[in-house]
């Protein structure tokens, strides 16, 4: 190979990278997000719930991760291309009218199409009260654009 040629190719490989290839730092931001959360297997919460609140998303541990931030919540996850894989594993506590709950995530996914990211997760949602524990499976969905800046 010639140098002529190297160096086409790496100019090639850059181009392509910076037309979308994706990659951590293409999901970072500040986002409107809007989604449903769905439980089933138990009766504490209601059978689904919809609302929006703003996610941050920002560098995370490695330069393959992010890490976003949400009510809260924040969450690692790695990417490949243009789509985020949560880690499993991760908790996020807190109490919602007066019910303590702990929610363990099992898998999720972020999309990102343009500026747009389209995402889903699941995983089991424990309940405590007075009454004791519940365990639910909660599965989410969002759409999360850019905010104005």
């Amino acid at each position: 190979m010639t140098a002529r040629r190297a160096i086409q190719i790496a100019v090639g490989l850059m181009l392509l990278s910076a037309c979308g290839g994706g990659g951590a730092s293409a999901f970072l931001g500040t986002y409107s997000n809007t989604g449903t959360d769905s439980w089933s297997g138990c009766a504490v919460p209601p059978a689904s719930e919809s609302g929006s609140a703003t996610l941050v998303v920002v560098a995370g541990p490695s330069s393959n991760q992010i890490t976003t931030e949400q009510q809260g919540c924040n969450l690692n996850w790695t990417v490949s291309g243009d789509t985020a894989t949560l880690i499993s594993g991760q908790t996020c506590t807190g109490t919602t009218n007066g019910t303590a709950w702990t929610l363990t995530y099992a898998s999720g996914t972020w999309a990102l199409s343009g500026s747009t990211l389209t995402g889903t997760a699941t995983g089991s949602q424990v309940f405590e009260n007075t009454s004791g524990a519940e365990t639910c499976t909660l599965s989410q969905s969002g759409t999360a654009t850019p905010s104005a800046q």
